[in-house]
């Protein structure tokens, strides 16, 4: 790519974001489980300015692509992020009475009783357009490299739909190409 529009990788700093439930427990089950996480996603968003472009919720992890308008916003966003859906998937947890899960994420430590995310996230700044296809495409594909789906556009809880159908889907996500500025531009072969 030439210098054309790379000023918006560095401005808005894009992120590839992964965030693993503790232990890799699958506490994310059901359509509620995931409107917890998308409900959060959205409320985050607002506070920081940032934008979701892509994402992917599995049953024990969850990938984003996070654009930033203002600054350095990530460890912010993930902590509050992480500290509402840790209180709500607990609450969950305990009224619908799943004594065995709640008794999994509990921990032995003065400062937490239960542990619904691992204390860090992993993260990657990402530099240029190809590099975020490149992401998008591999948490994409994660359910179907799971046996989830047949296909990445089938999973409910993903944005590939998005992508691959223009169908806006379980969370509302900015197209990459218009958060980067190509709207109306032709771009990979395709006019957007």
């Amino acid at each position: 790519m030439g210098t054309r529009n790379r000023e918006k990788f560095v401005n808005h700093r894009l992120r590839f974001i992964t965030t693993t439930c503790h232990d890799w427990i699958h506490l994310f089950k059901d359509e509620s489980d995931f409107k917890i996480l998308a409900d959060s996603l959205q409320f985050v968003n607002n506070k920081y300015k940032a934008e979701v472009l892509a994402y992917v919720f599995m049953p024990n992890h969850i990938h984003l692509i996070v654009m930033f308008e203002d600054g350095e916003s990530l460890s912010p966003y993930m902590h509050d992020f992480k500290r509402f859906t840790s209180v709500t998937i607990r609450k969950k947890i305990d009224s619908d009475g799943n004594n065995e899960l709640l008794e999994k994420i509990r921990v032995n430590s003065k400062d937490q009783k239960f542990k619904v995310w691992q204390d860090r996230f992993d993260d990657l700044y990402i530099r240029d357009i190809k590099a975020l296809q490149v992401k998008m495409n591999y948490m994409h594909e994660n359910p179907v490299r799971k046996g989830m789906v047949e296909a990445n556009s089938d999973y409910k809880y993903s944005s590939a739909a998005y992508y691959e159908k223009e169908e806006q889907g379980f969370m509302p996500v900015t197209h990459y190409l218009e958060a980067m500025g190509y709207a109306n531009h032709y771009y990979y072969g395709r006019v957007f």
